[in-house]
């Protein structure tokens, strides 16, 4: 927190992360973590965090990593008391404008006062399932279920996937299969 309020307004848009080394895969000591930076999938900052990234030093105890990488099925997340990961995010995958389209939902209940908080979870977990970079480049319309989905994207008659199996989906469209 303290790092992201120094790099805010010399690199507006570029936020550093801690990810630590998960645990059970033998890699559990400080030297497995990565420090990653984000622009939390704005695509006009990817210049400045790629910039950033190059501008690491070399031999840090760490690897520094740019944008949020794909973590694989299994992951998730607590933030603030309430937990959600790949297989409670529900998401139909269709297509808009040439790219893909995905359609959000939860397949668990969220409280009424924790929907905005669960709503920024989910891009999050987008981020590190699907992974930045491809997330910003491959889809170009991400929709809340609750909120009504757009006509003619085919995300209405999309079956819902836990995000953990729909990733696939999305890659296979997102390469024009």
């Amino acid at each position: 927190e303290r790092l992201n309020a120094l790099l805010e307004p010399v690199v507006p848009g570029v936020a550093a992360e801690v990810v630590e080394a998960v645990a059970g895969t033998g890699t559990s000591d400080a030297a497995a973590a990565q420090w990653v930076f984000t622009s939390h999938g704005s695509t006009a900052h990817f210049a400045a965090v790629q910039a950033v990234v190059a501008q690491a030093p070399r031999g840090l105890p760490w690897a520094v990593q740019a944008f949020r990488q794909r973590t694989g099925p299994g992951f998730g997340m607590r933030m603030d008391k309430f937990e959600l990961s790949g297989s409670d995010l529900l998401v139909r995958v269709g297509q808009f404008q040439g790219r893909v389209a995905l359609g959000l939902s939860f397949a668990k209940l969220v409280p009424a006062e924790l929907q905005e908080h669960a709503r920024h979870m989910a891009f999050i977990l987008l981020d590190h399932l699907v992974g930045e970079f491809d997330l910003a480049v491959k889809v170009g319309l991400i929709e809340l279920e609750e909120d009504g989905l757009s006509e003619g994207t085919g995300m209405d008659t999309a079956a819902p996937l836990p995000l953990d199996q729909a990733v696939a989906v999305i890659d296979a469209l997102g390469n024009g299969e």
